[in-house]
């Protein structure tokens, strides 16, 4: 079983009560509230999301296999309705961002990034090197081509949870050195403990606290890192055993 296929066999058939699919971000409202990035293809495409505007008829279980679809927008909406359903409470969860955890884990060594973060120049000074990995490379960054070669340099890696959306995340985690540390983060992450039998040590994700600050921001237009009504937490796999 690939991680889609556990993620999605798991997610409850509750009822659906919002979908919204933000420029930035995509939010299913279920039991409770998901995020994940918006995913969009290509401009020209013009490709929507299949049922748009009868989404609220079906359930969590039904768009979380929208995760499964090669469209990007849909599959935004499938791991925001995974997301939707994940029940936080009993899960040690500390108050901890990818950041400073991967500070904490590979200080002095080399960190490999799938994705490029906004925080990468905060921490440079704290890394002997730093590979980060793109499908849209910015000055400095590695095409995304070269994971399989350079990734196994890395000690600590942070993956992006758009992963899950683009179906690379397998490709990824393969192309890990077995002994490396590994945190899922992003908006897009599933705060679950699922992912540790999938060669994950922490995930980094959000979960929202005040809907009623998050939902007209993230509707109109806030970028991730600006979004009110959010806490970001960790769940370490070491806390679990």
């Amino acid at each position: 079983m690939n991680v889609l296929e556990s993620l999605i066999e798991s997610t409850p058939p509750v009822p659906v009560r919002r979908v919204l699919t933000g420029c930035f971000n995509t939010v299913v409202q279920s039991s409770g509230f998901g995020l994940a990035s918006t995913l969009k293809p290509p401009l020209w495409q013009h490709e929507g999301v299949p049922g748009a505007g009868t989404l609220t008829t079906r359930n969590a279980r039904e768009l979380a296999e929208f995760a499964r679809l090669d469209s990007t927008l849909a599959a935004s909406v499938g791991i925001a309705a995974i997301n939707s359903t994940r029940n936080e409470e009993g899960l040690p969860l500390k108050e901890l961002n990818a950041r400073e955890l991967l500070v904490e884990k590979g200080k002095g060594g080399v960190l490999g990034m799938i994705g490029h973060f906004p925080f990468v120049e905060r921490v440079r000074e704290q890394f002997s090197d730093i590979l980060i990995f793109e499908l849209d490379p910015q000055k400095g960054d590695l095409p995304a081509e070269k994971i399989k070669k350079r990734l196994k340099e890395a000690d600590v890696v942070a993956i992006t949870a758009t992963s899950l959306i683009n179906h690379s995340f397998h490709d990824i985690i393969a192309a890990c050195r077995k002994e490396s540390y590994r945190v899922l983060l992003g908006p897009s992450t599933p705060v679950t403990p699922e992912l540790f039998h999938f060669g994950i040590d922490a995930v980094s994700g959000s979960i929202v606290t005040d809907s009623d600050s998050f939902l007209p921001m993230l509707a109109e237009g806030t970028p991730f890192r600006k979004l009110a009504g959010i806490s970001h937490v960790t769940l370490l796999k070491e806390d679990m055993n």
